[in-house]
């Protein structure tokens, strides 16, 4: 299998990065691009990199265009792709968790994975990011700036974008796409080529159907079309993780807890089949101190777990409302 853009038996770019296609002077475009406004930026003396113009629909206003434009160039000015965290992160950031029943009849939540998306601060501080870190951080400047945007991934393509709603209808923008930086050869696309503006803009408020006639036309190597693409809301799947993470030293603690407990009541429970089995209260006078304190113990215990999953509640209370709300990249279950 190889990822659209590449052929076999050569360098292949990383999943979810779709490398430009490099050409060779033709002495007239092919029909299905002479529809197609596009130009050709040389990368030598005979070859070049053909491209679609970036041209704005008449339904988007100049001032949108211009403002998400903008929004894209600084994000590709900041941030390069993170090839070494590619082969680590699932690009959706899809990630799952269950419970486990615990040995005192109750459910202990698990410990879950992350959603591997970086905060939009740490991918500026970085200077590197994959898909869905590109989409996180145009998700969170493009709402700043008052745009109602969304991320959307795909499993089958492994890969993270954005849209954004414009004139009532929905705008496909991927940074990471317009971020190219290898051709199908494996070779480094040169700067003159990447920082073209149209170059930068291939996947810029496009549409499904437009993107299917440029790649047609072998504008492009790659569209969003597939049939998995499903929203997912990057902001607050990062307040989900911060309330997950805050509930994860609560469950190691309500665990020893738990266990503490229950050898308590485990010697409680020998303690007082001890003291029954002494006839005369003499005899069990001895053993009444223990037996005190392990009631103490049984109760001060039985009450910080009481204590600790209300906490835990609370807080998983917060994760779920969100999850009810909106299409997060992470997925914690406590079941009870």
């Amino acid at each position: 299998m190889f990822w659209p853009g590449t052929q076999p038996g050569r360098a292949n770019p990383q999943p979810g990065r779709p490398a430009a296609r490099q050409g060779r002077v033709e002495p007239r475009p092919s029909r299905s691009r002479a529809d197609l406004p596009s130009k050709r930026i040389p990368t030598g003396r005979l070859t070049y990199v053909l491209v679609p113009l970036a041209i704005r629909p008449p339904a988007i206003t100049q001032a949108d265009w211009d403002q998400l434009s903008r929004i894209n160039s600084y994000i590709i000015d900041r941030v390069s792709y993170d090839h070494a965290r590619a082969g680590r992160t699932r690009h959706t950031g899809r990630t799952t968790n269950a419970g486990r029943t615990t040995n005192a009849g109750r459910t202990e939540p698990t410990k879950p994975a992350r959603s591997g998306v970086q905060s939009p601060e740490t991918t500026l501080r970085r200077g590197l990011g994959v898909c869905m870190d590109y989409a996180a951080l145009f998700e969170h400047l493009a709402r700043q700036a008052g745009y109602t945007v969304q991320s959307v991934r795909s499993d089958a393509l492994n890969h993270a974008w954005n849209r954004v709603k414009l004139a009532g209808a929905w705008w496909i923008i991927d940074v990471t796409w317009n971020d190219g930086e290898i051709f199908n050869t494996g070779q480094a696309i040169p700067p003159n080529v990447r920082q073209d503006p149209d170059f930068q803009r291939r996947y810029f408020l496009t549409t499904p159907d437009q993107e299917a006639a440029r790649q047609a036309a072998r504008l492009i190597t790659s569209s969003h079309q597939t049939p998995d693409a499903r929203p997912v809301d990057y902001q607050r799947t990062l307040e989900a993780s911060k309330l997950i993470s805050r509930i994860e030293p609560l469950i190691d603690q309500l665990s020893g807890l738990v266990r503490q407990h229950n050898q308590t009541v485990a010697q409680l429970n020998r303690a007082v089949a001890r003291f029954n089995a002494k006839i005369s209260a003499a005899a069990q006078a001895p053993l009444r101190p223990e037996l005190d304190r392990l009631r103490a113990d049984s109760d001060k215990s039985k009450h910080a777990i009481q204590a600790l999953r209300a906490q835990i509640d609370q807080l998983y209370g917060q994760y779920q409302r969100l999850a009810r709300a909106y299409p997060l990249a992470v997925s914690f279950t406590i079941t009870r």
